[in-house]
């Protein structure tokens, strides 16, 4: 196409209102694929190949017996050491225990 002369007018394309209706259908567009049906196939049942032997017969299972239970042998520990240990592993968690309940007061506080 030749370019419009300076002076000529501009061909003016048709505006949005001017322009020809549209029109739309009422229902989507359908659109179809060819699906094809697998054919009804027959279950594949396995021939027996192996000749099954006679297992062994279950045996009785023996009588229970009750049996007594072995006596507890006692061995002697010094309480003194028990109790200190025992005081030490309870500071311990006890300021460990305190320490995370401050850390997380002040991570939710602030």
């Amino acid at each position: 196409p030749k370019p419009a002369a300076p002076g000529a007018p501009k061909p003016q394309s048709p505006t949005y209102a001017e322009g020809a209706p549209v029109t739309m259908k009422a229902s989507p567009k359908k659109e179809t694929a060819r699906i094809q049906v697998a054919p009804n196939p027959q279950p594949a049942v396995p021939k027996a190949t192996v000749r099954m032997q006679q297992t062994q017969p279950l045996t009785a299972a023996p009588a229970p017996t009750v049996r007594s239970a072995p006596t507890a042998a006692v061995v002697e520990t010094s309480d003194e050491e028990e109790d200190s240990m025992t005081k030490i592993l309870s500071a311990v968690v006890a300021v460990a225990a305190l320490i995370s309940v401050i850390v997380s007061y002040m991570t939710y506080a602030g």
